[in-house]
């Protein structure tokens, strides 16, 4: 063996053990190892902690965004109070951005980006505003626009929303999302 040595005691015979130099080499290299697989643990903690927080903001952005282009679709885009300048309020002196539209069965939906709590909520028919993304994603912008609303044109709303989720200080997930959405019933007069 590599690390044994033999010694002879003051009988004359040999005894097998490690010397103080073995065991202080061995220990060292023990050490180096146990350091780089810990380093390895952590890391791989690291990074399963980062795909919860993707996959945290993958998950509720899509039910967000797929509720808001859902309401979107199936509005009523011939009504006087769907997609109208008057109805698409860009800042309500409050910061908030704002779109409202009236769906297919005459209720009033208001998706409004609340600055106070970086989040998006849902308002049917003044029923209170419920946010539709979880806590732990932060909405910092949340820009709404109507495109090609003049007469004979089918008008399209164009959604930006920039953010992050964050779950420690060191697994932070920036996002930014836009589409363009069209009802599905033309416009036709």
């Amino acid at each position: 063996m590599i690390f044994k040595s033999l010694q002879k005691n003051r009988d004359g015979k040999n005894n097998r053990g490690f010397t103080l130099i073995e065991m202080l080499v061995s220990i060292t290299l023990f050490s180096i190892v146990i350091t780089i697989v810990i380093g390895t643990v952590l890391t791989i903690v690291d990074s399963n902690r980062k795909s919860q927080s993707l996959a945290i903001v993958m998950n509720n952005l899509n039910f967000a965004i797929e509720s808001m282009t859902r309401d979107i679709k199936t509005a009523n885009p011939t009504s006087d109070s769907s997609y109208s300048a008057n109805n698409l309020i860009i800042d309500d002196n409050t910061g908030n951005n704002i779109l409202t539209l009236e769906d297919s069965e005459g209720r009033k939906i208001v998706y409004k980006h609340d600055v106070t709590n970086k989040t998006i909520t849902k308002n049917i028919d003044d029923g209170g505003d419920q946010p539709i993304l979880s806590d732990d994603i932060v909405v910092e912008e949340f820009y709404v626009s109507v495109l090609g609303n003049v007469s004979g044109s089918q008008p399209r709303v164009f959604l930006f929303i920039d953010g992050y989720s964050q779950i420690t200080e060191k697994t932070r997930s920036d996002f930014t999302i836009q589409t363009t959405v069209s009802p599905r019933k033309l416009n036709i007069y």
